[in-house]
């Protein structure tokens, strides 16, 4: 495990951006101002996912769930639960993540 690191927060324009490492490689997630209206608060809110983050997690922050978690989640829970036709009509949709990753690459800057 590396040397302790709790990274830099700054505001920019009406977000304030939390910037730390993991690995060498620059991440950077962004919190509302309305939310929390001084450094301090941010910080406070931040105690958790900084010590995820010094104890080796991959991503400190738990992330937004995307549409290939919502699609996962509605075939697993929900449609086991409609008649069988339409279990098989709905099945045969494309996988979202299919469709996503055809459409958007995520990248991270590496500094």
């Amino acid at each position: 495990m590396g040397k302790y690191q709790r990274g830099s927060i700054r505001k920019v324009g009406s977000s304030w951006e939390w910037r730390y490492r993991i690995r060498g490689v620059m991440h950077q997630e962004s919190f509302s101002v309305s939310q929390f209206t001084n450094e301090g608060a941010l910080w406070k809110h931040l105690e958790p996912a900084i010590a995820r983050l010094n104890s080796g997690e991959a991503r400190p922050i738990a992330m937004a769930a995307t549409m290939d978690d919502l699609a996962k989640k509605y075939q697993e829970e929900y449609l086991p639960k409609l008649a069988k036709s339409t279990q098989d009509i709905l099945s045969d949709r494309p996988h979202w993540s299919s469709v996503l990753h055809k459409r958007h690459s995520v990248h991270e800057t590496s500094f």
